[in-house]
């Protein structure tokens, strides 16, 4: 009841949320060109060979795997790497980095809708994906696994207020949740909490936001992390 509920109201709410990006647009808040890409379908050339997909919600994430991208960039020339965003500050941030990198590419995630999620993966056809921290998108993770994609939940985030409303409506985060292929958490407790919502194959190996290098850290297991994210 609850997964109908949602698709209607994003459904309903599609055009109020296309208004939004307009008025956020008209005052500076979108960027001026890729506003387009979180509202209609995209047709951005897919790279030929094997392509991760990362989505994070704004900087602090995206940092946090960066790392994790140069690493893969550095291991296969054919390794290709998709970031989707939610924040310009993110994608100015990513921009800055990997501009003349024409292995990474970057978009903004589409509104939770079907018709654009099955442009989305007509388009890009990811062979791996990665939602970061607390990114939980019903739609989009309903689509992955009906895919069959490895799916990670990287960097995992729940906090006690979250999870008292993810205990509300259990059933649907049960699936949601389940939906992962493994689900690596930030913290013990996240861990604890993702136990609870179902989730599968539940690992630890310490917050990768404290990694500024995938080389360097005492308090990462990076070995371990690597070998999940090996396609």
């Amino acid at each position: 009841m609850v997964k109908f509920l949602y698709k209607m109201m994003v459904e309903i709410f599609y055009i109020p949320y296309v208004l939004i990006i307009f008025i956020r647009k008209f005052y500076g808040k979108e960027d001026k060109f890729k506003f387009r890409e979180k509202i209609l379908p995209n047709k951005i050339k897919r790279p030929d060979g094997f392509l991760f997909w990362f989505h994070v919600a704004s900087i602090g994430e995206l940092n946090s795997i960066l790392p994790l991208m140069d690493f893969f960039l550095k291991k296969d020339k054919k390794y290709n790497i998709l970031i989707t965003t939610v924040t310009v500050s993110s994608y100015n941030q990513l921009k800055k980095k990997y501009e003349n990198n024409n292995r990474v590419f970057h978009q903004f995630l589409p509104y939770d809708s079907i018709f654009l999620i099955n442009s989305f993966f007509k388009n890009w056809k990811p062979n791996i994906v990665s939602f970061i921290d607390s990114e939980i998108w019903p739609n989009f993770i309903s689509k992955i696994k009906k895919m069959g994609l490895p799916f990670i939940l990287l960097n995992a985030r729940i906090t006690k207020k979250t999870f008292k409303r993810w205990k509300i409506i259990n059933s649907f985060a049960y699936e949601l949740f389940g939906s992962f292929s493994v689900s690596i958490s930030s913290s013990r407790e996240t861990a604890d909490y993702l136990s609870y919502l179902k989730s599968r194959n539940i690992k630890y190996f310490g917050n990768i936001k404290f990694c500024s290098s995938i080389n360097k850290s005492e308090k990462f297991d990076k070995n371990q992390l690597i070998k999940k994210m090996n396609p």
